[in-house]
């Protein structure tokens, strides 16, 4: 940090700011667990991925299943019911933007 009254030019004491206040963000940042809950199916010998995101008639959010008990007890649920097949019941193509 630069003392008061003191300069560090016109670029760098806005760029020295933007650098602590980036730093302090990710000294702050907390990690938080989440799970998902993904199948690798088989339909006419065509595989797929599938990602659980709906239980019990709730959306799931990212933060929905947060350790490994809920993950379980929704496997367990899942199996349960689906007796040895899964229903697809909508299927949701998105085109990403991904950066390098």
């Amino acid at each position: 940090k630069i003392r008061r009254g003191l300069s560090a030019g016109r670029v760098q004491s806005p760029a020295l700011r933007l650098i602590v206040e980036r730093e302090e963000e990710i000294e702050a940042f907390k990690t938080r667990e989440y799970w998902t809950i993904e199948a690798d199916l088989l339909k006419e010998k065509q595989p797929f991925s599938a990602k659980l995101t709906q239980l019990d008639g709730e959306k799931l959010s990212q933060f929905s299943i947060t350790d490994g008990e809920p993950a379980a007890a929704a496997e367990r649920k899942l199996l349960a019911a689906a007796n040895g097949s899964l229903k697809v019941v909508e299927i949701q193509k998105k085109q990403r933007k991904r950066n390098p």
